[in-house]
């Protein structure tokens, strides 16, 4: 007895099938690209949710917050390799007159300019930052005292180009501090030196003047 062998589908349900088939593929397809968007714009959120952590909004430059975890860093890394670690303290010398003079609007454009300023005279690896108000600070790794009064006496020689004066202080780790918190206390006391001696002064800290 002869069995019939028929196909397991005619060639209309065969070209169905395949519609399908591309049409599924189709919309997985669409799903992935549009998966793929989405893991885009949360990644490029999380980057800018991570930038507003750590960047100071008015200037660009890096915050408090940001600086203070990368002394404890680099100081860290230099006892580990054996160099020196400097760290200068900025003041604007005129902001409250400004502010007083021309208004808020004129002081930030004065901050943002010192900010693109400091940030013009430091190597790729040094970090600018705003401490707040118009205070500011530059941490630099594997630069000892001599290469930190080099920055500091450009930076207020650029600043008084730019008609904005600036005092600086600035220490340097490990001949003036073996912390983070006493790098900070120490170029902070140079600062105040610098500002009693007048405008657009660079101060080195020294324990034996820097007593208060």
């Amino acid at each position: 007895m002869l069995i019939e062998k028929r196909p397991l589908m005619d060639t209309g349900q065969a070209f169905s099938f395949m519609l399908i088939i591309a049409g599924i593929s189709l919309l997985i397809g669409n799903l992935t690209e549009k998966l793929h968007e989405k893991e885009k714009k949360l990644e490029e959120l999380n980057l800018s949710l991570a930038e507003l952590i750590v960047v100071d909004p008015l200037t660009g430059l890096y915050n408090r917050r940001y600086l203070e975890m990368r002394i404890e860093s680099e100081i860290k890394r230099a006892k580990r390799k054996g160099y020196s670690v400097s760290f200068l303290m900025i003041d604007g010398d005129n902001f409250k007159q400004i502010n007083d003079t021309f208004g808020h609007p004129e002081g930030d454009r004065a901050l943002k300019q010192i900010a693109d300023k400091l940030k013009s005279l430091v190597r790729d690896e040094d970090i600018v930052a705003r401490y707040g108000g118009d205070e500011f600070c530059v941490l630099l790794p594997d630069a000892d005292k001599k290469v930190a009064m080099d920055v500091a006496k450009r930076m207020c020689q650029a600043s008084n180009d730019a008609k904005l004066s600036i005092s600086v202080g600035y220490a340097s780790y490990p001949e003036d501090a073996e912390t983070s918190d006493e790098l900070i206390e120490a170029a902070d006391k140079a600062l105040l030196e610098a500002k009693r001696q007048g405008k657009s002064k660079a101060v080195c800290y020294n324990p034996a003047e820097n007593t208060t």
